[in-house]
């Protein structure tokens, strides 16, 4: 449903041409930057919501939780 979003956030990664900001929010959740391309590069987006704030588009990116253990394992 969202795949060309998907797909255009994915090349921002892989460019590295992009910028998280607050990363403090990531951290509060116990997750790193590499955590958050780790689940754009293999998820999927579930769904988005517009921010009540700031009117813009968020997405939900789902994950499958062993993709990510096993990540972890991996590099640890």
């Amino acid at each position: 449903m969202f795949q060309r979003v998907l797909k255009k956030f994915r090349e921002k990664i892989r460019d590295r041409q992009f910028v998280v900001t607050p990363v403090e929010e990531l951290e509060d959740e116990g997750l790193s930057v590499l955590d958050l391309q780790h689940a754009i590069l293999t998820g999927e987006i579930a769904t988005r919501q517009k921010d009540a704030d700031t009117r813009e588009w968020k997405y939900l990116i789902k994950v499958a939780l062993y993709q990510m253990m096993n990540s972890w394992l991996w590099e640890n």
